[in-house]
């Protein structure tokens, strides 16, 4: 095992790698063998370590972006243990006392006024959206607009036979197929998880699975 120590690494250097993951860019650190540390957006081989000709490269992606929607407990357990876990949490719900719980964390919490009134969602490669309505009425629009995000992971709560309903819902929307075959669900790693706090762990354990294989 190689351990290198850069006690004083360039503050300009320093700044445009942090400038770049706040913009939810990711970032390569390069440090050649004469001991010079720079930022490069991308790696110049497939996979971080030494290149041929003696520099150390390692690249560092944008945390996890996890969007939040829905309604009740399993909301609240949800942005618990994303918050625990350390991902960028943003919510959006019709439901006061979640976007209460959001704003008391300091999490950007969105109020929904209407199922037929949605917004639109953004996300990047490094984003996953997770629905919990149990009002499924909701879920159309928002479902269709993640979508046409780049997001990793797109799931949502429910039953086989609610999955099966959410795939004819989606249809009837104007969603093509291919899209609706990309929403995962039943979602989780414990199977026909039930209560709030066993729901919201199953799924974010299946989230940062995911996360994790897109790493490089």
């Amino acid at each position: 095992m190689d351990v290198l120590f850069l006690s004083d690494p360039a503050p300009n250097v320093m700044r445009r790698a942090l400038a770049r993951l706040d913009a939810r860019q990711p970032v390569v650190l390069r440090l050649s063998p004469a001991g010079h540390l720079s930022v490069a957006s991308k790696p110049s081989s497939p996979t971080n370590g030494w290149d041929q000709d003696g520099t150390f490269a390692v690249e560092h992606p944008p945390n996890l972006h996890l969007v939040l929607l829905g309604h009740g407990a399993e909301m609240l357990t949800s942005l618990k243990v994303a918050s625990s876990f350390g991902a960028e949490v943003v919510l959006y719900s019709p439901d006061a006392q979640v976007i209460e719980a959001g704003l008391a964390k300091e999490v950007t919490s969105v109020r929904l006024k209407s199922a037929s009134d949605p917004v639109e969602l953004h996300g990047d490669t490094w984003t996953a959206f997770l629905f919990l309505f149990h009002d499924h009425a909701w879920e159309p629009p928002l479902i269709a607009s993640a979508l046409q995000t780049a997001s990793f992971w797109i799931g949502a709560m429910g039953s086989p036979r609610t999955q099966e309903d959410r795939r004819a819902a989606l249809a009837t929307y104007g969603v093509c197929d291919e899209a609706i075959a990309r929403v995962r669900g039943p979602i989780g790693l414990v199977p026909s998880s039930r209560d709030p706090s066993t729901l919201a762990l199953s799924a974010l354990a299946e989230i940062a699975c995911a996360y994790q294989a897109i790493l490089p």
